[in-house]
């Protein structure tokens, strides 16, 4: 449809959505889909409905229309830190699934405290939000029970979904991480370190148990260690590596588990990759940033978002009755930072140990 400058309608008379379907050639159930976001509606069907939008000079009236449904228009976003590469993604893409439609995206940050999140977790829900996306701080956050009380529709991503009895949407750890290991074993590492965020998260908890099944399949020697934030995650690395009996290769748990590695590498004068490699879950674009490029398990945060938000969707429109949880797969991205372990093994271990008789504080 070809579009005019914006016409006014006849006698002032407010155009309807009947109006625009009828311009546009389409239901008033697909120019409502096209404005709520609600369901999938093809690109040239889209065109005509925004194009008599444009035409009749349509604008609908979201309060009326929340008030006559007894919704406020609200979807609140809960997330530990959005600082991390994975939360931010996800933050964005539901960004832009709630672009053109009628609901508004509220975000808070929990920055990882538990005392926090449950205070915004409150402070939304004083709002009435009609829906809830969380990433809890932990699977049994004090937050959710908030969230029953008020029977407020919610879809927990990454964390909590196994024992919560909300929908939930997550990734296979186990799988993931044990193809993440069984890589570096395949490359002939025999003692590798995984460094890992808490252990009492269960996505944590399922990545160390996918770590350790794939040690014990290839007959590899490992250590974990778990760190809070990067700066202590480098302090026990540089540690590890300065041992003269070191790992040849570091599985990082987070993308700030990687962060706090790679500054231990960098600091120990190892050779990187070729005296030690390096996997870290999460894949950031910082990891492609700088040579060697780090190899990675990518997490699908595109796919997460999206079924979070058809989930939402569907609960809220009364399709979804019975809990649902989702779980998708990983990608094993192979890069520059994973290697064969070289001859040079002694001799970084001995110039390991000179570093540290220089600087014995680490």
């Amino acid at each position: 449809m070809k579009v005019p400058k914006r016409q006014q309608a006849v006698n002032n008379v407010r155009p309807t959505i009947r109006d625009v379907a009828r311009a546009a050639g389409v239901s008033t159930a697909t120019v409502s889909n096209v404005l709520r976001g609600t369901r999938f509606v093809g690109p040239a069907r889209q065109k005509k409905v925004r194009d008599a939008i444009e035409l009749l000079g349509y604008n609908p009236n979201w309060l009326a229309a929340g008030l006559r449904a007894r919704r406020s228009g609200v979807i609140g976003l809960v997330v530990p830190d959005i600082t991390i590469s994975f939360f931010s993604g996800i933050l964005s893409r539901i960004e832009e699934l709630a672009a053109g439609s009628n609901y508004q995206i509220i975000l808070a940050d929990a920055q990882e405290k538990p005392e926090r999140e449950r205070e915004r977790v409150r402070a939304l829900l004083r709002r009435q939000p009609d829906g809830l996306i969380l990433v809890p701080c932990s699977d049994y956050s004090a937050a959710l029970q908030d969230i029953r009380q008020h029977k407020v529709p919610a879809v927990l991503v990454d964390r909590g979904g196994e024992v919560s009895g909300f929908d939930s949407i997550d990734v296979n750890n186990f799988d993931a991480t044990r193809e993440g290991a069984g890589h570096l074993l395949r490359l002939g590492h025999r003692q590798i370190l995984a460094v890992a965020t808490n252990p009492a998260l269960r996505n944590i908890a399922q990545r160390i148990a996918g770590f350790k099944a794939a040690l014990k399949a290839g007959r590899g020697r490992g250590q974990i260690i778990n760190c809070s934030d990067p700066v202590e995650a480098r302090q026990k690395v540089l540690r590890v590596l300065r041992e003269r009996d070191r790992p040849t290769a570091i599985f990082a748990f987070t993308e700030q588990m990687a962060l706090g590695s790679l500054r231990a590498i960098w600091e120990s004068g190892i050779e990187f990759p070729g005296g030690i490699s390096l996997i870290a879950f999460d894949d950031c674009e910082w990891m492609t940033a700088l040579r060697p490029f780090v190899s990675t398990l990518r997490q699908p945060t595109n796919a997460i978002a999206e079924k979070a938000w058809l989930t939402l969707l569907k609960r809220l429109q009364g399709n979804q009755r019975i809990r649902s949880r989702q779980q998708l797969e990983c990608t094993l991205m192979i890069r520059e930072s994973t290697t064969r372990p070289g001859r040079v093994a002694s001799q970084l271990a001995e110039s390991a140990a000179r570093r540290q008789t220089a600087d014995p504080s680490g």
